[in-house]
């Protein structure tokens, strides 16, 4: 089991007291999505820091630690999941341009038709 959380300098106090005690009470580094702590907040945390987040086909989460996103990606993905939109095939529009293979069949048709 892992205990993950998202936070931002606001919250730093409660995201410090959070890692203190799952490293007290289950052994093991809580993991933190860095969604604006400052190099001392980071430094003083004792957590997995991450900066970055892939949402894989059953919405589990994949961790890339050595690439960097567009920090607007996780303001459409939310917007996106108030919606009631699926964010995985949204995130994978925003981030990597895959188009479903639907929306490539439909359109090489337009582009056969528009000519």
């Amino acid at each position: 089991m892992n205990i993950v959380t998202a936070a931002d300098s606001g919250f730093f106090h409660c995201l410090r007291e959070l890692a203190e005690s799952v490293r007290k009470f289950y052994d093991k580094l809580l993991l933190v999505y860095d969604l604006s702590l400052t190099d001392d907040e980071k430094r003083q945390l004792d957590a997995r820091i991450y900066n970055d987040y892939h949402l894989t086909k059953k919405g589990k989460i994949l961790h890339f630690i050595n690439t960097r996103h567009d920090k607007a990606i996780f303001e459409q993905l939310v917007a996106a999941y108030k919606k009631g939109k699926d964010m995985r095939k949204l995130f994978a529009k925003i981030k990597r341009g895959k188009v479903s293979c639907t929306e490539r069949i439909l359109g090489k048709l337009k582009s056969i038709f528009s000519n």
